[in-house]
């Protein structure tokens, strides 16, 4: 690419470029194969879980009971499929909608499903550590509330730097 323009201002100095429309597409393109990419690696946590959960139903071990090992991991895969971004579900989601509707509309969505999720599993965790007594619940709604809240910081930086565009 040539410099179409080049600018020298007080506080620094500005190129710009001329871009060709079909510079253009292989950027996108390339953009949507690289969220492709982030998509196979985010999601091949909840898989190994899966794989996991298959080995131990279909191979008797002795050592090890088998329905411990399916417990564990299928909590583990439902924990990391939550669409809250830091986690391999909310990586899935955020990629997806990068694809079809561009970064900044990817970190909006994003963000909103994240709120939203957090306030329904919030709501049935209240539920379920009532019932069930178990402390642990509540720890790991502590633990995700403190993950959207430092996303919703992120967020909101973001945000701010897209619109003074």
């Amino acid at each position: 690419m040539k410099p179409n323009k080049i600018e020298i201002m007080p506080f620094g100095f500005s190129i710009s470029f001329k871009l060709k429309i079909k510079d253009y597409n292989k950027k996108i393109i390339k953009g949507n194969i690289l969220e492709f990419k982030k998509i196979i690696v985010a999601i091949s946590g909840p898989l190994t879980n899966l794989l996991i959960i298959l080995g131990a139903l279909l191979m008797k071990i002795e050592y090890i009971p088998v329905n411990v090992v399916v417990y564990a991991n299928i909590i583990i895969l439902l924990f990391n499929l939550l669409p809250i971004y830091p986690l391999d579900g909310g990586r899935i989601l955020k990629s997806i909608v990068h694809i079809f509707y561009g970064g900044k509309m990817a970190k909006i969505i994003t963000n909103k499903i994240a709120n939203i999720t957090i306030i329904l599993i919030t709501f049935l965790s209240s539920i379920g550590v009532f019932y069930y007594k178990n402390i642990a619940i509540f720890l790991v709604i502590i633990y995700l509330w403190w993950l959207v809240i430092c996303e919703n910081k992120k967020y909101k930086i973001v945000i701010n730097a897209y619109n003074l565009k």
